[in-house]
């Protein structure tokens, strides 16, 4: 079974053009998969570019959001503020109401005290009157006229 130099010639000759083939094969396998990443590379610099541009506007609108959000924080404690002031305010308010209206029903007691002492001193007065009168009419009969 010893081969001739011919045949190993031919045999090596064809192992050669297997390899050369399968070098040209591999050759360009790696040339699609360079070219799908070169495509892939241009993709993923075009994402990366919208996403820069993303997050750059995002970081605008965040900016905005976060200097709207201070200036409502702002408005809030101010209301907040105003509201506790009027809140204060208006309990001295009601606090001076219920002391005014407090002196006003004493004053009132005191004057309806006051006219009912001069109804019952008038009403004694009446009285004392009449029995002047009366005296003044027996003492008139008893003189004659």
């Amino acid at each position: 079974m010893e081969l001739t130099e011919r045949e190993t010639l031919v045999r090596v000759e064809q192992q050669l053009k297997d390899s050369v083939q399968n070098q040209a094969q591999i050759l360009g396998d790696l040339r699609e998969i360079f070219s799908r990443i070169e495509h892939d590379s241009k993709i993923l610099v075009t994402l990366n570019s919208d996403f820069r541009s993303h997050l750059e506007t995002s970081k605008f609108r965040w900016d905005d959001i976060e200097k709207k959000l201070k200036e409502f924080q702002e408005k809030l404690a101010k209301s907040e503020d105003k509201i506790e002031s009027d809140i204060e305010e208006n309990k001295k308010d009601i606090t001076a109401e219920r002391e005014a209206r407090t002196l006003f029903q004493q004053e009132v007691k005191s004057t309806v005290r006051t006219v009912a002492w001069i109804f019952g001193s008038l009403a004694t007065l009446a009285s004392i009157l009449s029995g002047v009168v009366l005296v003044l009419q027996l003492l008139g009969k008893l003189k004659g006229p």
